[in-house]
């Protein structure tokens, strides 16, 4: 098990280095589908849609929300899925670059029920990501926040509002959970 965990990293890690030889802040396609936003609930009853990216190309979130990857654990039933891939980490700075991060795929509520890596790259105004194989009918979950912890476990939500072509962050602190 482990070695192919393994071998699938090192496949995945040359096709990532292969397929994005441009910045992916100036090479990405957009998702403009609401329905992948932690705003959109389906209930048990609802019948969900399974929608699927393109694996091994840079994407940028331009739904309803501000285009994150959530990295709070979504609920049973957002963003349109029963199953969806969280962000469980910071968000990197700019001058980090292309950055591998661990992702979390949740399903029926259980937070992490299976884990792996996501290139992802902060371009000043909005995040790209380079998505990944997954499930039938596991979604990429975004939101228009971003949760950071620091080691006091003091929460900063950062809510942005688009101005002048910048977006400004308002803060408010709380206890992360």
């Amino acid at each position: 098990m482990l070695q192919s965990g393994i071998l699938f990293v090192l496949i995945y890690s040359h096709i990532s280095v292969i397929l994005s030889k441009d910045d992916p802040c100036n090479s990405f396609l957009e998702i403009n589908d609401t329905t992948m936003s932690v705003a959109y609930t389906v209930s048990d009853n609802d019948p969900i849609s399974c929608k699927k990216l393109k694996p091994f190309l840079w994407y940028r979130y331009i739904g309803s929300d501000k285009g994150y990857l959530t990295n709070v654990c979504p609920n049973k039933g957002q963003c349109g899925s029963r199953s969806q891939i969280w962000f469980k980490g910071t968000v990197p700075s700019v001058d980090d670059g292309e950055t591998l991060a661990r992702v979390c795929i949740s399903k029926d509520g259980s937070c992490c029920n299976l884990h792996s890596r996501l290139k992802i790259k902060n371009c000043t105004d909005f995040i790209v990501y380079f998505v990944i194989p997954t499930s039938p009918c596991t979604h990429y979950c975004f939101a228009e926040f971003i949760n950071q912890c620091d080691f006091s476990n003091q929460c900063t939500r950062h809510l942005f509002q688009r101005s002048n072509d910048k977006y400004n962050a308002i803060v408010n602190c709380h206890i992360c959970f």
